[in-house]
């Protein structure tokens, strides 16, 4: 099976934590047959779905292409429960999102680079980097995880089906004045903050917003308006891309 000739968003039925009707376990055995084919290491395919056990593989892989790993190490045991209670209070306020969580995931801590806040590539699949900056208060560990989250999952996708022409060097800067990424960065970006409001969205129905998470809801909006209007104008997007556009301008208003 070519798995570059699916069209992938239609056969998962949308994209994942924006689209209700999003199939997950579609996802996550296409990704376990990509990665089958890509490395041909193991036998189960359910091996393909555990990072540390394709940890090895993937370094191996990211070494021949030049890929770089940040410095790391483990979180404490404070930061290890920090983590499980934002993944509780993000559950509770979203229970459809408990299949995004039920993937396995390993959260790791920056340890050379003090600016950064969280750090995922999709070269490094199913791996969560975390900062210092990423635990200053429970309610920013929430969004951090939701940002990253969104990250692995999207970047399941793009582990199949690059979501842009490569050959054509267009560059563009974010709302919040990041420079220098593609049209494959923007499309990340704005589908973490499209996730981020739905979170927001759906906690303003449970509970009040807190002034902190009031300024950060309107703060998402703009970003995430200002990342769909430059998508909407880019000629580079493959049809993936152009399908995760979509289907991310008619669940989430912008504008």
């Amino acid at each position: 099976m070519e798995t570059r000739l699916i069209k992938l968003i239609d056969k998962t039925q949308g994209v994942p934590m924006i689209s209700c009707s999003f199939d997950a376990q579609t996802l996550i055995t296409l990704t376990a047959h990509y990665r089958h084919v890509l490395l041909k290491t193991f036998s189960k395919a359910s091996e393909y779905l555990i990072p540390e056990v394709i940890d090895e593989p993937f370094r191996r892989r990211n070494a021949q292409l030049g890929i770089e790993y940040p410095v790391y190490d483990v979180l404490s045991p404070e930061e290890e429960e920090a983590v499980t209670i934002a993944v509780k209070s993000i559950v509770n306020i979203v229970p459809e999102w408990a299949v995004y969580f039920s993937l396995p995931v390993q959260y790791k801590k920056l340890t050379n680079n003090k600016s950064m806040v969280s750090l995922t590539n999709h070269h490094i699949p199913q791996v969560i980097f975390l900062g210092d900056k990423a635990f200053k208060s429970e309610h920013w560990l929430v969004e951090v995880i939701i940002h990253e989250t969104a990250h692995i999952w999207l970047g399941m996708l793009c582990e199949m089906d690059s979501f842009h022409d490569e050959t054509i060097s267009q560059h563009y800067t974010l709302p919040s004045g990041t420079k220098n990424k593609d049209a494959r960065g923007v499309i990340f970006a704005s589908h973490f903050a499209a996730c981020t409001l739905v979170y927001y969205q759906k906690k303003n129905t449970i509970v009040k917003l807190s002034t902190e998470e009031e300024e950060r809801f309107a703060w998402l909006k703009m970003y995430y308006s200002g990342c769909m209007e430059q998508l909407m104008v880019m000629r580079e997007l493959k049809p993936t891309g152009k399908d995760i556009v979509q289907v991310m301008g008619e669940k989430i208003r912008y504008g």
